[in-house]
């Protein structure tokens, strides 16, 4: 690396996942050995972790070319990318790990280095809270991808497990929370995961783990304000192996917007970081061409097909519009409050095109919870950033609520001529119905997204009132929606069953923890199947079919029966 430029990326696999994770003590004395020959910037790899000739070089540029209020750049790590928050249009991320980062020495240095009492992420997170604590930024590059071998995402070991305990005990109290790290341990000691002799093994380090909880040192404040620490470090997104593309079809992206440029610019600036190029966008105004001018002048770099209705014509029609408009073989839908990650054409397209008949596919999702504080320009103030992660989503799932927001799948244009899409004779509950009719012609056996990574971002009311509003908006529609003829579904024995099992599950789940009474169970139409599932000659391979009205009230029905029988167990 004689012939580099100043700017230098010292690359040394610093730790491995399997045996060795990331020190906190020797990743300092790596940055002091990469200063040390004149590098500026400090590469963090995994050692199942290898970088590409190509990609080294992109890493060097972009690591160049970063302002100096950058301090970290993320990597891809592929085949599941990152399972950490970043925002969408931006690429700011909260945190990041190293299995693949290119680190500012000096701002490392500045904010005094790693932890070396922290390993693992927890010694990332740490790192990562101080750098922004001192106005650092990190960011999140897809465009700069390393390869992981072996397993994708290799399970933890009995003595992983325990010092990945010890290092989120110490973050907590380090950040000011010692009797939460003090109930983490005693919480994970009573219900620990299914290790042999894992409980034993817990209580020789937990003398270890207390001292080190009560007697460890404290973060200052403006690293604090960036610690969002619940149940792991921060809001996750998950990860999923990405699968890979045998062809590269063109994909559809219909954005519905009605009168709000400066909201749409927004949504529109997060297409840009697709790692998945072969696409085009379906822009659909209903109503006056408001945002004509400002997708033509300032989107022209974008494949984007605008089209204004004129008149109003309701969200299901203008919806419908852009599948009609559309030229992809496959849809996704993007509203115009909305946001993509920057994998999330990539990983639909992939699950699709590994489907013998391509249908429809759904992922996770992450919920913002902010209020618009101005429209023009457009800002929110931001309340609360989670991770929306379906346990499952079965048919008897989708017909008592929908589950898939708007963003959350992508679909085979066919379906939409074989089917149709969204209501266009109701103001709500227009992608509800689109799914349901989806459901009909794809035979779904998986109980939940085949994506569990959260690949959008949605946007909801942070105000309790708002929300409520918003809410009640929809149900106005819920019954009309329900009741449609065609909603009809054929499900055998065994699968109804199934349903069944799984919301007994749920409402058990609930009633564990004192949520049971969420179930407003009063507000719902109540009745059982028109045909009887507990007779024991039933064979598990009868079929039935049934409506989606049916399928929820029949829902409602178990809910209300294990409400009463929880009521007279008390």
């Amino acid at each position: 690396m004689d012939d580099l430029s100043e700017t230098v990326l010292f690359s040394r696999p610093l730790y491995s996942t399997a045996a060795q994770p990331l020190s906190g003590e020797a990743a300092n004395k790596a940055i002091v050995m990469a200063e040390s020959i004149g590098s500026d910037f400090i590469l963090l790899l995994d050692r199942q972790t290898e970088l590409s000739a190509a990609q080294f070089a992109a890493a060097l540029s972009a690591a160049a070319a970063a302002p100096a209020d950058v301090a970290a750049l993320a990597l891809r790590v592929l085949p599941c990318g990152p399972g950490w928050y970043c925002n969408p249009v931006s690429l700011e991320a909260d945190c990041t790990d190293a299995d693949g980062v290119v680190l500012r020495c000096s701002a490392v240095r500045k904010v005094g280095g790693f932890d070396s009492h922290l390993t693992g992420q927890a010694a990332m997170a740490d790192l990562c809270w101080r750098l922004r604590g001192q106005s650092f930024r990190l960011i999140y590059h897809p465009e700069l991808t390393a390869c992981r071998s072996g397993t994708p995402l290799p399970d933890i070991s009995r003595d992983g497990y325990i010092r990945c305990l010890h290092d989120r005990c110490r973050l907590l109290a380090k950040y000011r929370r010692k009797a939460a790290a003090a109930e983490l341990w005693l919480q994970t000691l009573r219900q620990p995961r299914h290790f042999d002799g894992i409980r034993k093994a817990l209580l020789m380090n937990f003398l270890t783990s207390i001292w080190d909880i009560f007697c460890c040192h404290t973060a200052d404040r403006s690293a604090k304000a960036f610690s969002d620490f619940s149940e792991s470090y921060g809001p996750q997104r998950g990860q999923c192996a990405q699968l890979p593309l045998p062809r590269q079809p063109l994909v559809s992206i219909v954005v519905r917007t009605c009168n709000r440029p400066d909201t749409l610019r927004e949504t529109l600036k997060c297409l840009y970081h697709q790692t998945y190029k072969s696409f085009e966008i379906v822009i659909v105004e209903d109503g006056k061409p408001t945002a004509q001018k400002m997708v033509r002048e300032e989107f022209a770099d974008l494949p984007i097909c605008y089209h204004a209705t004129g008149t109003n014509v309701g969200r299901g029609r203008a919806g419908n519009l852009g599948i009609q408009l559309a030229r992809g073989e496959f849809v996704s839908f993007l509203d115009d409050d909305d946001y993509y990650y920057p994998e999330y054409i990539e990983q639909h397209l992939g699950q699709l095109l590994h489907q013998s008949d391509p249908g429809f596919v759904l992922s996770d999702t992450m919920a913002l919870n902010a209020d618009v504080v101005s429209k023009t320009p457009y800002l929110l103030r931001t309340d609360k950033i989670s991770a929306i992660h379906f346990d499952h989503i079965t048919l008897l799932d989708m017909c008592v609520k929908c589950r898939v927001p708007i963003s959350g799948g992508m679909f085979a244009r066919r379906l939409y001529d074989i089917c149709g899409g969204m209501r266009e004779d109701i103001d709500g509950d227009e992608d509800w119905a689109m799914w349901l009719r989806f459901w009909k012609v794809c035979n779904r056996t998986a109980d939940r997204t085949e994506l569990p990574c959260a690949l959008s971002l949605c946007l909801y009311p942070a105000d309790p009132g708002k929300a409520a509003e918003r809410t009640a908006a929809y149900e106005v529609f819920d019954e009309q929606m329900l009741s449609d003829s065609e909603l009809v579904y054929t499900c055998t024995a065994a699968q109804l069953r199934h349903y069944a099992t799984v919301a007994q599950a749920d409402f058990d789940h609930l009633k564990a923890m004192g949520l049971l009474n969420t179930l407003q169970t009063e507000n719902h139409l109540c009745q059982s199947l028109p045909f009887d599932l507990t007779k024991d000659e039933t064979e598990e391979d009868t079929v039935y079919r049934v409506t989606a009205q049916q399928l929820n009230r029949w829902y409602w029905l178990l809910a209300k029966e294990f409400q009463e029988r929880a009521g007279r167990c008390c």
